[in-house]
């Protein structure tokens, strides 16, 4: 019987075995093709801070546009590259026209469609304006960040702010403009052979997947769940790794989550040194101990 710390719940899965990624479109180098959409996307990584204005501009020079958002799927893409990038504010291709009273359930695509982004998301604590506020007196922009609690979206003036940007654009380059956006914080869901549910990684050459509609489970059951399944719990072996680890925390909207790592029974406790996969590591150097679950260094 483990020590392990009943703080996780939701069963992440990890495949073990290497599979052969299927022939995708060609989104050209430093974009990402994502098959449940069909579109390629990009995150311009290195570049300056822009205002929204000047971001959807920067796009169309690409054949694209800001990104935009039209299923749970492609949510889920935008909030994989958020956490990529850190949480640093990041546009998103809507907006409010000038002289209109606020309403967050009306927002304008640089796609030409109106949508209702709450459906996805919420409502930043720290940028609430709140609903049927007067005019803004300019038009408002549209913008992903993280109040302290969850990630979360705010607008801001589309002129004066300034944020991170993300392209998406249709997977034709032969005829558009090339980027050379940073092709390792691409982040997708590729077509591949590792079933149904599942999500190849290419820099680590396994497959993952979540039990996102299965009940809570102590960790002995997950991992036994993940076994069945031919895997074990998730374990991490680089920072890329653990960064794509964390994009699925978004997806479960920062449930608390196993991960494949224990301390063994009657042993002192040592937060640098956890076994998982057969192996010893220290987990400490990917992530941090939460304030909240704090059992210090060196406990009985």
């Amino acid at each position: 019987m483990f020590f392990l710390f009943q703080i996780f719940f939701i069963i992440f899965l990890l495949c073990v075995s290497t599979f052969a990624t299927s022939e995708t479109q060609d989104c050209g180098e430093g974009w990402t093709y994502y098959p449940p959409t069909g579109f390629c996307y990009g995150v311009a990584i290195h570049s300056q801070l822009n205002t929204w204005t000047n971001a959807e501009s920067y796009c169309q020079t690409f054949g694209g546009h800001l990104i935009t958002v039209n299923s749970l799927a492609e949510y889920q893409q935008l909030m994989s590259y958020f956490h990529v990038l850190e949480y640093t504010n990041t546009w998103v291709g809507y907006y409010s026209p000038s002289e209109t009273t606020y309403d967050p359930q009306k927002w304008i695509g640089v796609d030409g469609v109106e949508t209702n982004f709450l459906k996805y998301g919420r409502l930043c604590n720290v940028f609430r304006w709140g609903v049927s506020v007067g005019p803004a007196g300019g038009k408002r922009c549209f913008a992903i960040g993280n109040d302290q609690e969850k990630p979360c979206i705010f607008d801001l003036d589309c002129a004066a702010a300034k944020a991170t940007v993300i392209c998406k654009r249709s997977p034709n380059p032969s005829q558009q403009k090339e980027v050379l956006f940073e092709p390792e914080l691409s982040v997708s869901t590729q077509i591949n052979e590792c079933g149904d549910g599942w999500s190849y990684f290419p820099q680590t050459g396994l497959c993952y997947g979540v039990n996102k509609g299965t009940q809570k489970s102590t960790w002995e059951a997950a991992e036994q769940n993940c076994q069945s399944a031919g895997g074990h719990l998730f374990t991490m072996n680089s920072l890329e790794e653990y960064r794509h680890w964390l994009s699925y925390t978004y997806i479960l909207n920062l449930e608390n989550t196993w991960s494949g790592y224990y301390t063994p029974s009657g042993t002192t406790f040592d937060a640098s040194k956890w076994i998982g996969a057969g192996n010893e590591t220290s987990f400490t150097k990917f992530g941090k101990f939460c304030n909240t679950f704090r059992w210090g260094i060196h406990v009985a």
